[in-house]
């Protein structure tokens, strides 16, 4: 019997990257999220507003199980109650919990989480520190979540940064406005590490295989706190070099109502995973270079 890996969020931005690497490596999969997928792989649709796990639990009763990799997520910028977002992120670890229960899994369960559960104004944030502060209800439940996951003994949480390399990203998004020779404004006073995708794929994959006893990993470029603006300039600068697109951003700052549902500083330290996973951090700019 063949094993499966199965993907939560499989159509989100992040799922997309996931599962193509699965796919070009030809391993087996299933894929989980609330809308159709026109993809050929395996797909079960679940909406966690009204879930039902009937198919979950077939697929489960009827294969192996390798892992279990949690993407799913509300949006960071919903300005919804904690319910709602309790309800999608909190409810649907509690689902799969029950079934890795019910069906005696010992699979890995991998919960990805955000570095937006730390205190919103001190940088630097390693993989065990204690120093929760969420700002706003996604940040909130996302911690609710990853202390739900982690009371199965073979659970891993794996936090990492502004996600660049995907779909629509923060990055894409502005080089598109400015590209239009339109005004964009990018804050000053809002500091970042950022995370490249490959590096997300590969710490999923380490952490499948992992036999250790950390339970918590970080994964983020190793350049240091970047400002939104001063990051899209240098982006600018590098890949569009006799451009004039650089007239077109502005540095502003982030109001006290924005920085008080997100940090101020959003900089994950990764040196306990760099030793337990191997990772080799790179910077954000080298995986741009390559672009």
């Amino acid at each position: 019997m063949d094993s499966h890996i199965i993907v939560i969020g499989s159509t989100g931005r992040i799922g997309r990257a996931y599962t193509y690497h699965l796919q070009k490596n030809n391993l087996k999969f299933v894929g989980i999220s609330k809308t159709d997928t026109q993809n050929e792989y395996n797909h079960i649709k679940i909406d966690f507003n009204a879930p039902s796990m009937k198919k979950v639990e077939e697929f489960v009763s009827n294969n192996k199980i390798q892992a279990i990799i949690h993407l799913a997520t509300t949006n960071t910028l919903m300005d919804d109650s904690l319910e709602y977002h309790e309800k999608i992120n909190v409810g649907s670890v509690k689902l799969f919990l029950e079934v890795i229960e019910k069906y005696k899994l010992k699979c890995p369960f991998i919960y990805t989480s955000t570095e937006l559960v730390f205190n919103s104004k001190k940088e630097g944030h390693n993989e065990n520190s204690p120093d929760f502060s969420p700002l706003g209800n996604y940040a909130k439940s996302k911690l609710m979540a990853e202390k739900e996951s982690l009371k199965y003994k073979n659970s891993i949480v794996i936090r990492f940064g502004n996600v660049i390399g995907i779909e629509n990203d923060f990055l894409s998004s502005a080089l598109n406005i400015l590209k239009q020779k339109k005004d964009y404004n990018a804050w000053g006073n809002v500091y970042n590490r950022f995370t490249y995708i490959d590096d997300i794929i590969y710490a999923l994959d380490e952490a499948i295989s992992y036999k250790g006893n950390q339970k918590i990993f970080h994964v983020a470029c190793n350049d240091p706190p970047l400002s939104r603006y001063e990051f899209l300039k240098r982006v600018t600068e590098l890949k569009y070099k006799n451009s004039d697109f650089l007239k077109y951003l502005n540095k502003t700052s982030a109001t006290s109502k924005q920085l008080s549902v997100r940090p101020q500083y959003a900089v994950l330290n990764t040196k306990i995973t760099e030793r337990e996973l191997n990772f080799k951090p790179r910077s954000i700019f080298y995986y741009l270079s390559r672009q």
